[in-house]
């Protein structure tokens, strides 16, 4: 996974309560006005991963309760 337009670090990302942090700063560091909607894609896909992962790790640890 190749990401350079994240302004803080990607473990962020990983923890559980980034969306707390996704609004409180500007997500793209942008490099140029040309790379502005591939910084913009890179989140959206980063978001929806951290989201995927959330959903499989919280039904991996609920299925352990079990």
């Amino acid at each position: 996974m190749h990401v350079r337009y994240i302004q803080y670090p990607m473990s962020l990302f990983w923890t559980r309560d980034w969306h707390k942090y996704k609004h409180k700063s500007p997500l793209p560091l942008l490099v140029d006005r040309q790379q502005k909607y591939t910084s913009q894609i890179n989140i959206y896909i980063l978001s929806f991963i951290s989201i995927q992962l959330e959903l499989k790790f919280s039904l991996f640890t609920e299925g352990k309760k079990l």
